[in-house]
């Protein structure tokens, strides 16, 4: 019984020893070095103009998360003013990140604060990524340098959302290691809007004044507008009039009086006083009609009804405009004041 113990424990070392030189054998350079190739990766997939449209197409797609644009612009920038009453109380799924919001508690439990941020540095990453990896495709001069400019149009409007609600943030321009970015630390506020501010002139400097092709995407015009908020968020006055009047110029109009509502419903989309409108793709009927509009999560939220006291007008608001201003009317939806089936009744 003890010899058989013995050669049992002989046999295992042996077998033991043999996988273990197998696995050093196995491990040669040409094993470790061999290329990826059972997918896309950021190595071999920008090679042409199509692939760079691609990319420049997931920087765009982040203005339609919940951080940014769907909800996050309403919640992070709305809800805290005087235009809006949180009526519901810490109520419903979503209720207390509102109330939080209207209340200025900035938890890091919100989930439209933890979307800016996450949101805003995907965007950023694909910028970047992008912006690196433009100067080597083989493509036309003319495209490559519109691609830059709608790059970096991109990232600056996602840096200054980041600005707006957190201030301070990590700031980088080039895509890093993994080490580099855990040793990111907060990079002053004047520091980035250095770099806002030149990424809106770079791209007001090479895109089309105004319309663009395909439709939605950023002009000079457009530029200019976010460079004039950027400046007026620093109190940079005269700059922020020198680039308002460059969009005053670049011959936007206003449309009928009449046809101002049209411009809320899906009637009037990237009309001549549009600077910069995303496209979205309507999922549901617009919650003003059954006629498949595209519309905004927000307005789910607008009317006083029932659940949806999330995201009220206030009186305030409401007071604003002079009786019979057709804005007042596209702009609110106040329950008891009219067919609420159509745009704004008030």
């Amino acid at each position: 019984m003890k010899i058989s113990i013995i050669n049992t424990a002989k046999s295992s070392l042996f077998i033991l020893s043999m996988v273990l030189v197998l696995t050093v054998v196995s491990c040669g350079e040409d094993f470790v070095t061999k290329e990826f190739e059972n997918g896309v990766v950021s190595d071999n997939f920008f090679q042409n103009a199509t692939d760079a449209e691609q990319a420049l197409t997931a920087v765009y797609d982040v203005i339609a998360l919940r951080g940014m644009y769907r909800e996050g612009v309403w919640v992070l920038g709305d809800v805290p003013t005087d235009d809006i009453n949180e009526l519901t109380g810490d109520n419903g799924d979503y209720g207390t990140y509102y109330r939080a919001a209207s209340d200025y508690r900035w938890e890091p439990s919100n989930p439209y604060s933890v979307g800016r941020w996450y949101d805003s540095y995907k965007g950023i990453f694909r910028a970047n990524i992008l912006l690196e990896k433009l100067p080597e495709i083989d493509m036309d001069a003319a495209l490559k340098s519109r691609f830059e400019g709608e790059a970096k149009f991109l990232r600056a409007l996602y840096y200054f959302n980041l600005i707006m609600a957190f201030g301070d943030v990590p700031f980088m321009t080039e895509v890093l290691t993994r080490e580099e970015y855990q040793e990111l630390a907060r990079t002053d506020k004047q520091i980035i809007y250095g770099q806002i501010e030149q990424d809106l002139m770079d791209a007001a400097a090479v895109l089309p004044a105004t319309a663009s092709d395909p439709v939605g995407r950023a002009t000079s015009g457009a530029a200019n507008g976010l460079l004039s908020r950027v400046y007026l968020y620093q109190e940079k006055w005269s700059e922020s009039a020198n680039a308002a009047q460059q969009v005053m110029g670049a011959g936007y109009t206003l449309v009928a009086t009449e046809d101002f509502e049209k411009m809320f419903t899906g009637q009037l989309e990237n009309s001549v006083e549009s600077i910069f409108e995303f496209q979205s793709v309507g999922a549901s009927p617009n919650v003003w009609g059954g006629d498949l509009t595209e519309t905004s999560f927000g307005f789910f939220w607008s009317p006083m009804i029932g659940w949806a006291n999330w995201y009220s007008p206030s009186v305030s608001s409401q007071e604003q405009f002079a009786d019979g201003d057709i804005r007042r009317k596209a702009s609110l939806l106040v329950v008891g004041a009219g067919d609420r089936q159509k745009p704004g009744r008030c």
